[in-house]
């Protein structure tokens, strides 16, 4: 299969999927290539965003690793899919990004490490990153699975 039917059989297989289990009234989808070889976003609009977003995005992700599946069943090769709601990611994203620069001036005008809480493996990475572009903070995931957290702790100043 070449791209484009990769793409076509993606955003029919989503229109199928969503429409059996009746979790959007409506909505249009657009299939974009993310550059990397046969790695693909689905996007797409709703009436109803928050029943296809989920919790933390859960919805997205589970319907992204069905497509995955489903197109790996059909296709006999890798394909990454993920899947985009009224750009949920994006807005998201911005939070995160917005959450790390308050709790990072938090940690630095009072001196004490500050815990992250319920963030999913992708949203810590944000949150590390965002973090990794502040000076005067260091962060560090602690524990395994899904008592995994970030923690946000002041820099110490390095000893000559």
């Amino acid at each position: 299969m070449n791209e484009a039917q990769i793409s076509e059989f993606l955003e029919k297989t989503f229109g199928e999927l969503v429409g059996a289990l009746e979790i959007a009234s409506s909505g249009s989808v657009s299939l974009d290539e993310t550059g990397d070889r046969q790695s693909f976003i689905i996007t797409a609009t709703t009436e109803e965003p928050s029943v296809l977003i989920g919790y933390h995005g859960r919805t997205l992700d589970a319907l992204g690793t069905v497509l995955t599946a489903i197109a790996y069943k059909k296709i006999g090769d890798k394909v990454s899919v993920r899947v985009d709601v009224d750009e949920w990611r994006a807005k998201r994203e911005e939070s995160l990004v917005s959450l790390a620069r308050s709790v990072a001036s938090r940690v630095i005008n009072s001196g004490r490490e500050e815990p992250l809480y319920n963030l999913t493996p992708a949203e810590r990475k944000v949150v590390h990153t965002a973090l990794g572009e502040i000076e005067g903070v260091i962060s560090e995931s602690i524990g395994e699975g899904r008592d995994r957290y970030l923690v946000v702790k002041p820099q110490k100043a390095d000893s000559e």
